[in-house]
Formats: C-alpha cells, sequence, structure tokens
C-alpha cells in the first residue's frame, strides 16, 4: 500500500463539539466503535472518551480531539514508514523484546512486594527510631508556638499581653487574628522549621530559646511566642521523622525480600533441573 493510500484510508470522525457528540458518534457505530483508520490500524471510541475534561466548552473540546487524532494518526503513518525503511528491524525488534520482559518482571515483583512486605507498624517504627536516635539529628532548629502579624498601625497592648501568655488566652487570639491579623499561624501541637516561620536570614530575631519575641517595621509588628525549641544537631523528635524512619524500614524490608526472593527462584529452578548449564569439558 502507498503512502498516499494509507493516508486516504484514514476515516476521522473530527469535529466533535463535546462529550455528547462522542457519545452520539459512539452510538451510531456500536458495531465497531472505530473513530479513525489508517490501514490495519484503528483508534477506537474507548481511545478518546476521557481525553476532554469534563466542562470543557465546545470549541476547545473540538480543539483537544482534532489535535489528538492528528498526532495518532502522525505516530502511525511515521512508524509504518520506519518499519519500510529501518533497516536494523531485527535489533529493535530484541530491544523491545527485552524491555517487554524487564518490565513484565518488574510488574511481578512489586506484585510480589506488595502481597509480602507489609508496611511497619507505629510500634515497630518507634522502637527502630529509639535504637536509631543519632540517625535522625535536626539540620536546622525546630519549633512550637504561635506567630501572628498584623498592622503597626493598630492599638496591639492588649494583644500582645494575651500572646504572651498565649495557652490561656488561644480563644481571644484566635478571635482577634479573625478580624486584624494578616497573617496567624498556631503550631503549639506540632513542630515547624523555624526558617519556616521567619527568614532567620533576614529577621533581626535571634531565637535560641522558648520566649516571647517581637518585630516591627514601618508596616507591620509581628508577634513570635515559642513555647517549644530544639537546635540544630539536636535528636529529632520522633513526631517528626516518624514517616521517614517508616519509610526507611519498608525500603529494607522491601530489599531483604528482593534478595532472597531472587536466589528462591535461582535455587528452586537448579533443584527442579529448571536450568540447565552446560559445562565445558
Amino acid at each position: 500500500m502507498t503512502q498516499s493510500k494509507a493516508i486516504l484510508s484514514i476515516l476521522v470522525i473530527m469535529l466533535f463539539t463535546s462529550c455528547s457528540y462522542i457519545e452520539q458518534y459512539i452510538k451510531e457505530r456500536e458495531s465497531e466503535g472505530i473513530i479513525a483508520s489508517i490501514g490495519d490500524n484503528h483508534l477506537y471510541k474507548e481511545d478518546i472518551k476521557s481525553i476532554v475534561p469534563q466542562g470543557t466548552n465546545s470549541e476547545d473540546s473540538t480543539l483537544i480531539i482534532d489535535a489528538y487524532i492528528r498526532r495518532w494518526a502522525t505516530n502511525i503513518l511515521i512508524l509504518e514508514n520506519a518499519k519500510r525503511n529501518v533497516s536494523n528491524q531485527a535489533e529493535i525488534n530484541k530491544m523491545a523484546e527485552e524491555y517487554r520482559r524487564t518490565l513484565t518482571i518488574h510488574y511481578y515483583k512489586q506484585e510480589m512486594v506488595n502481597e509480602k512486605v507489609k508496611v511497619p507498624t507505629d510500634e515497630e517504627t518507634a522502637k527502630f527510631y529509639e535504637t536509631h536516635k543519632q540517625l535522625f539529628l535536626l539540620e536546622e532548629p525546630v519549633v512550637k508556638g504561635a506567630l501572628m502579624k498584623i498592622p503597626n498601625n493598630i492599638k496591639s497592648t492588649q494583644i500582645e499581653r494575651k500572646f504572651k501568655n498565649l495557652t490561656n488566652n488561644i480563644a481571644d487570639i484566635e478571635k482577634y487574628a479573625l478580624q486584624y491579623a494578616k497573617d496567624y499561624v498556631l503550631f503549639t501541637e506540632y513542630w515547624k522549621p523555624l526558617n519556616e516561620i521567619i527568614d532567620t536570614k533576614t529577621s533581626s530575631l535571634k531565637i535560641t530559646k522558648p520566649g516571647y519575641y517581637e518585630e516591627k517595621d514601618s508596616v507591620n509588628l509581628l508577634l513570635l511566642n515559642i513555647t517549644d525549641y530544639i537546635q540544630e544537631g539536636e535528636i529529632a523528635p520522633i513526631e517528626m521523622v516518624m514517616e521517614e524512619v517508616r519509610s526507611m524500614l519498608y525500603d529494607q524490608e522491601k530489599m531483604e525480600y528482593l534478595k532472597n526472593f531472587d536466589n528462591e527462584i535461582y535455587d528452586y529452578g537448579i533443584k527442579h533441573n529448571q536450568i540447565k548449564i552446560k559445562t565445558e569439558n
């Protein structure tokens, strides 16, 4: 078949204006479901059914479907030309088969891992953390507390006093924040890196311990109450690294399982004469 005949054999229904048009065409072609064809290659209704996001207008739907069909047809034509003109087709087939084998093995192993390797429990994770704490040293200070940024032209004496006594005034502080604050973060129940709270490179604040801090510029007043502080180089609290530890444990179990899996498969093959190795005399 010549290239021109191949191109002429494309049967394209292109100007769909919405998903409803796709459904209409599908009903009309229920027996075959073909949208476009090049020789023995077909583009089916299922291939384009989900390419138009829900809510897309008619004009954009047409453009999306048109572009998809054009890409599909172009790739098929290039492939057909390549099959006729590429000289090392045998090498391509060999590489494709190797890739198929590798991909099949990968998915099989992943299925076995999903079935056999369990996610470590909280108890197992905590136990590993307790016996390997030196692996989890902080690279920067972490803190608990609260931060509020308000315009510096607002009378703030009362809120400053409440902020200093943070624990007993949370409700009043949050009510005030809703009305006046440009920024408000309450993090008394979880740790945050200090640099996520303030820019430690540019801020005039030197925070090295729990306490109440203020910083004022020409526009804003920053109120900061640090209730807990752990400096860099110290052991990270478990709640900060729990998932990191769990992931580390899981990866170790996974690697050990796959190593044993490979060995067991090989040993089974040897034991049951599935592997025949020819030795030279």
